[in-house]
């Protein structure tokens, strides 16, 4: 009983060991379909680099253009002129400049969301990764125990019946040969 045990041990393994097979293929897919997508998102999150960037020179322009206005207005009082214009401009430029205060911080939201993702992702492939790292250190531990099994159970104990067969054998000739020459002389 105990060998129909081993062996439906046995059978069992190899069966396990075969599917975990088909499941490391299907977690290489998985892999490469998850990088795939971090790609997609290290190139979007490029592109919000990028618009931040020119966001934020757009903004800086913009206020270093209303910097010039104050100082033409502060000039045209200075020189009793009117400055009108130039608070006209400023007001413009001041609405402008709020609204790309509205989009910089926008840009920077949304860059900020997809690096936390980004990173999620990571941090969750490296989990996953070191998970099937050690799934397949099992594996492997389960492919050379069932390698001991087999030989233990079968080639190693048949292999030790013939070695001792033939020394038997041996051990039988050598008294056979010590008989003949006990009888001749």
């Amino acid at each position: 009983m105990a060998i129909f045990k081993r062996i439906s041990k046995v059978v069992q393994a190899n069966m396990n060991a075969s599917g975990l097979k088909n499941n490391d293929k299907e977690l290489e897919k998985f892999f490469k379909e998850i990088e795939d997508e971090i790609g997609k998102i290290k190139a979007e999150k490029a592109k919000a680099e990028t618009e931040k960037a020119r966001a934020k020179r757009e903004l800086d322009e913009c206020n270093s253009e209303i910097k010039k206005l104050d100082k033409y207005i502060e000039k045209a009082k200075e020189a009793q002129e009117d400055e009108t214009p130039f608070l006209q401009k400023k007001e413009t430029l001041e609405s402008k400049a709020i609204e790309l205060e509205r989009k910089y911080e926008e840009i920077l939201t949304k860059e900020l969301k997809m690096r936390q993702t980004h990173d999620a992702l990571l941090a969750q492939i490296e989990d996953l990764k070191a998970r099937k790292e050690a799934i397949d250190i099992k594996l492997e531990k389960v492919k050379l125990q069932n390698k001991i099994n087999d030989i233990n159970s079968g080639s190693f104990a048949s292999l030790e019946e013939k070695v001792n067969r033939a020394l038997d054998e041996a051990e039988a000739v050598a008294e056979l040969n010590e008989f003949e020459r006990e009888n001749i002389f």
